[in-house]
């Protein structure tokens, strides 16, 4: 619902700057896609805001699980512990992999998701600063345009786990970072 609705501000963006390239003069329907542009840019930002509330200790705590239990599972097939006397299959091994697998997508795909909502946003705010800068070619209305840029750009999403870390696409890596590094840490434990 989210992305729905910063598509949709993005597509009236995109419509009022294709009238304004074809024109080259602001109409009042123009001011008021604007308005209404501006408005619910700041709804929307006020929604993320509510998702952080709501979702960001959940996020976080599936983030935390989910590595956890990554963890878990790599260090029982690490030791041999899906391996048994009677039955060292490979659908032992396998089925564990596939969890793992399982509880990795559940989190990348909200980061995912939290992501295309960020891009969706720069793309609003690209238009926008398209706008203001065909408008600097000698429009009287610059001056609300540039304050309509101002507003995109302060409302700009930012979605947070428990506003411990921002959910971007560069969590993932550093997710896969530490895992990799608490796994090696196991490793050398039990060696020693």
């Amino acid at each position: 619902m989210l992305l729905s609705s910063y598509q949709n501000q993005s597509s009236l963006l995109a419509g009022e700057v294709v009238l304004l390239e074809s024109r080259r003069q602001f109409s009042m329907k123009s001011f008021g896609t604007l308005e209404l542009v501006k408005n619910n840019m700041i709804k929307l930002k006020r929604t993320v805001d509510l998702f952080n509330d709501i979702f960001g200790w959940s996020i976080f705590f599936n983030i935390f699980f989910c590595s956890l239990k990554t963890l878990d599972y790599l260090d029982n097939l690490r030791s041999g512990g899906y391996v048994t006397i009677n039955n060292p299959s490979f659908a032992n091994v396998s089925a564990a992999l596939l969890q793992i697998v399982m509880l990795m997508l559940l989190w990348v795909m909200e980061v995912f998701y939290c992501d295309a909502i960020l891009k969706k946003f720069d793309e609003i705010f690209y238009l926008s600063n398209k706008q203001e800068a065909i408008s600097k070619d000698g429009f009287e209305e610059s001056y609300q345009i540039d304050k309509f840029v101002r507003m995109v750009g302060y409302s700009r999403p930012r979605f947070t786990a428990a506003r411990f870390f921002s959910i971007d696409r560069t969590i993932i890596f550093s997710a896969l970072g530490s895992i990799t590094t608490f796994l090696i840490v196991i490793i050398q434990l039990k060696l020693n």
